[in-house]
């Protein structure tokens, strides 16, 4: 009972619309402009990535992708749906509407950990394999080392286009545990 008045109280004080789960940030991190922070863990033992992502733009959808473009990128989007935050896998099939991988025929291997949604940022905990085997999706597999990822974030809650100035591109280099 102490736990969840301590969380009430804190999602009043930081405006929380809603937060739920496991939010406990991995020590690694890196940032994407003033756009995204992650912190993330690349765990060999366990065949895991975990990240956990910050978009300090409120209330909107976001994403971030492996790859150099969206023709062929594995997509994580993140959007808000009333008090929750929903997770979705996707394959960039060109510079359109990213498909889910589901509709391609293979499987959500993005899971959902935590998240936590104020009036200043988004903040969401994900899980996937290094290797999800997912290749009818086009599934890329996580590994330490320099890592391209694309980005995008909109203007509201809905997947939809982000705009010139909302997208990027940027190279990573990742370390595993």
């Amino acid at each position: 009972m102490r736990i969840i008045a301590l969380v009430i109280i804190l999602c009043s004080l930081a405006n929380c619309i809603n937060a739920a789960g496991d939010l406990r940030k991995p020590k690694r991190s890196f940032t994407i402009d003033n756009h995204f922070k992650v912190w993330y863990e690349i765990n060999t033992k366990a065949g895991t990535f975990t990240a956990v992502i910050e978009c300090y733009h409120p209330r909107v959808w976001f994403g971030l992708g492996l790859g150099t473009r969206m023709l062929g990128a594995d997509i994580t989007v993140l959007q808000i749906r009333g008090n929750t935050v929903d997770v979705s896998d996707r394959r960039g099939p060109n510079h359109a509407m990213p498909q889910t991988d589901v509709s391609l025929g293979g499987k959500n291997d993005v899971t959902r950990l935590g998240y936590e949604v104020t009036d200043s940022k988004t903040t969401v905990k994900i899980r996937r394999r290094l290797n999800t085997g997912d290749t009818t999706a086009g599934d890329k597999v996580i590994k330490a080392g320099p890592t391209d990822f694309i980005w995008a974030y909109g203007s509201g809650p809905d997947l939809a286009y982000h705009g010139r100035n909302q997208r990027g591109i940027v190279r990573k280099t990742l370390v595993a545990n």
